[in-house]
């Protein structure tokens, strides 16, 4: 997803680049996904990423992590950034392919256990590196909280999508709906999903914040 130039100010966006992804063909083509960890001091940007998405029709993303409509989750995930009751836990992750595009947007919310709230793709499925790097921030994100799951709420899933986590290390735990991850397990399954993965995972330990909007030369 791109974002058109619509104002003259400069956006105060200083996101912090907390890792890359980095696929290769079989010809050889590298695609590379950064992923970006958002919060209120963005307040610009997020603000004109939700103004954007108003006059945009989503594509359908078949194995997105949302309620019933992807736009209104998708903007509700922008917004609780900003939002009183957003808990200090609570977080965003944006991932950025080839330093061009807005690939995928995950938000994650403290509610028990730590919910996966959302996770949309621009482009669906076909972007399942992207999708796998998000997901692997959020859940090494959520194993810093102290004997917190990771957990898919049943009404945010499908039947499919229901599979395709499933088939990436979540389940069910007796008398429970939620897909989980219980909280001694979840390095297991980071380790699991980036080594059936065919990505190399680079963490960015002391990335320094930049402003998004020159890294996707917005106003240019």
């Amino acid at each position: 997803m791109q974002l058109q130039h619509t104002t003259p100010y400069q956006p105060d966006f200083q996101a912090r680049n907390i890792s890359r992804v980095v696929s290769t063909a079989q010809n050889g083509v590298k695609s590379v996904i950064d992923i970006y960890s958002a919060d209120k001091k963005d307040k610009v940007f997020l603000k004109r990423f939700a103004e954007a998405l108003k006059g945009q029709t989503l594509p359908e993303d078949t194995l997105m992590i949302a309620g019933k409509d992807a736009k209104a989750s998708v903007t509700d995930a922008l917004k609780h950034v900003l939002a009183p009751e957003k808990r200090n836990a609570d977080g965003l992750l944006i991932a950025i392919e080839d330093k061009k595009n807005i690939a995928g947007i995950l938000d994650y919310r403290e509610n028990g256990d730590m919910d996966i709230n959302t996770l949309f793709m621009f482009k669906d499925d076909k972007q399942s590196m992207g999708r796998k790097a998000l997901l692997i921030q959020a859940l090494k994100n959520i194993k810093k909280e102290v004997e917190l799951y990771a957990q898919i709420q049943h009404n945010r899933l499908t039947e499919k999508t229901e599979k395709y986590y499933k088939s990436l290390g979540f389940g069910k735990e007796r008398g429970e709906r939620a897909l989980l991850i219980p909280d001694d397990k979840l390095q297991e399954k980071i380790n699991k999903l980036q080594n059936n993965s065919a990505i190399s995972v680079r963490e960015l330990k002391n990335s320094k914040n930049v402003d998004l909007s020159e890294v996707l030369k917005l106003d240019e």
